[in-house]
C-alpha cells in the first residue's frame, strides 16, 4: 500500500511541477490531529516572500506568490494543465 501511495504522490508532484514550473517544490506529510495521512504539494516560485520557510509559518496574506493568485478562469486552466500532465 505505501509504495503505491508514494508512487501516486510522485506522479502528482511531477504533474504540478510541469504545470506551474516552480523554482522548487515542497512536499509535506500531515495528519497528526485527525488520524489520516495527507500530503501538501507546494510549488515555490522566485517571487516567494520566504522561499525557505514553511508556508504555514507565514501570515495568510503572504502565503501566495503573485504568480499563484488566480482567478476563477485561471483556476480552471490550472486544473486542466495539471490534468494534462497526469497523462
Amino acid at each position: 500500500f505505501a509504495l503505491a501511495y508514494h508512487a501516486d504522490l510522485l506522479f502528482a508532484h511531477r504533474a504540478v511541477r510541469r504545470a506551474v514550473k516552480p523554482v522548487k517544490m515542497n512536499v509535506a506529510s500531515l495528519g497528526n490531529q485527525i488520524k489520516h495521512v495527507h500530503y501538501h504539494i507546494i510549488p515555490r516560485h522566485a517571487d516567494d516572500p520566504r522561499p525557505s520557510e514553511p508556508i504555514w509559518d507565514m501570515a495568510p496574506e503572504r502565503r501566495q506568490s503573485k504568480r499563484d493568485r488566480i482567478t476563477d478562469t485561471s483556476h480552471l486552466d490550472l486544473i486542466e494543465s495539471i490534468r494534462s500532465h497526469l497523462c
